[in-house]
């Protein structure tokens, strides 16, 4: 790891070495990912700043973007490097997921050769991204500080006052979501709101909750990273739907799963069995530490390294853009 306090003249003679990266997202759902991405970068001793949107007046070595579908169109590849932060459910054999995994794929597919790298937070979406395409890389989601509301609210007190918490929009396919949520409230002292939790409420109501339920969005086996990180990293109890691959975090060890035919009876076990509950949170909790974003960012700061040292080449570098602008540098035939 390089120190923070590296001087001048290291980087004067070997620039290669250094980087300088734009961390680029957009929305009060992305903005904190974002923000932990350019702290991250900053503990190797390189330089990050966040913004809303691409901006070339940064002068960056490169940019790492965060859903790439939003730009297309406005890369200019001789000077810059760009990394594409995959954030959708995309289709795969391994979970099913065709009727948002098809949409998503499909958008994916239009701009995928586009980017330098694409980095993905699932493992098995990853898997089959993989065997299309060479430029794709899996970086677990991770865990970062601000996600951490637990020792933010250390001395506040605050009790698991209710049965269950679903954090995330509360539709889905055919309103599998609202269907679901709507039987549970019959029953369980659930939290009111799904939709909309951000800050301060968002998080005191992850902490006042003794199950974090994880629900697909549709009739699939999709891994929810970030919403599994977050309740995971403050040492919560989830109870998710059934997952492909949920990795790093086991089944039965970190979490626990349902079918949507025994939900009431995973829900009634593990209410009434507070020690095992707490025992699994632990577990996940541990887990979750042991993915830490500052740990996993070099996974996406080598690659730019790598490319940044290879676009010495002259040679390569007006091969590269060719194969970019017509959409096959990244192509496995």
């Amino acid at each position: 790891m390089f120190k923070e306090d590296v001087s001048q003249e290291l980087k004067n003679k070997f620039p290669e070495a250094f980087l300088k990266i734009g961390v680029v997202g957009k929305s009060v759902y992305f903005t904190p990912y974002r923000d932990a991405l350019v702290e991250a970068i900053k503990t190797f001793g390189f330089e990050a700043k966040g913004f809303d949107y691409i901006d070339y007046d940064y002068q960056p070595d490169g940019f790492i973007i965060i859903n790439p579908f939003q730009y297309n169109n406005k890369f200019n590849y001789h000077k810059y490097m760009y990394a594409g932060l995959q954030t959708e459910q995309v289709l795969n054999n391994e979970v099913y997921n065709v009727e948002m995994g098809l949409h998503n794929y499909k958008k994916l597919k239009k701009i995928i050769n586009k980017y330098d790298f694409i980095f993905e937070w699932s493992p098995a979406a990853y898997r089959a991204l993989n065997n299309k395409y060479n430029n794709i890389y899996f970086l677990p989601h991770s865990n970062f500080t601000s996600m951490r509301y637990l020792e933010k609210y250390e001395n506040d007190n605050i009790q698991e006052k209710y049965d269950l918490l679903f954090v995330g929009w509360a539709t889905g396919i055919n309103n599998r979501r609202s269907r679901i949520l709507e039987l549970l409230s019959e029953k369980y002292h659930i939290y009111p709101k799904y939709e909309n939790l951000w800050g301060d409420e968002k998080e005191r109501a992850i902490l006042s909750s003794k199950i974090c339920l994880n629900l697909h969005f549709d009739n699939s086996l999709v891994y929810e990273s970030p919403r599994m990180y977050e309740y995971l990293a403050n040492k919560k109890f989830v109870l998710s739907e059934k997952i492909s691959d949920s990795y790093p975090f086991i089944e039965g060890q970190d979490y626990d799963y349902f079918y949507i035919h025994n939900m009431f009876e995973k829900i009634d076990y593990y209410l009434s069995n507070t020690e095992e509950r707490q025992r699994i949170a632990i577990n996940g909790f541990n887990a979750a530490n042991r993915q830490m974003l500052n740990d996993n960012i070099r996974i996406i700061l080598e690659r730019f390294l790598l490319e940044k040292w290879i676009r010495k080449s002259f040679k390569w570098q007006t091969k590269k853009t060719f194969f970019h602008i017509i959409g096959l540098r990244h192509k496995t035939f």
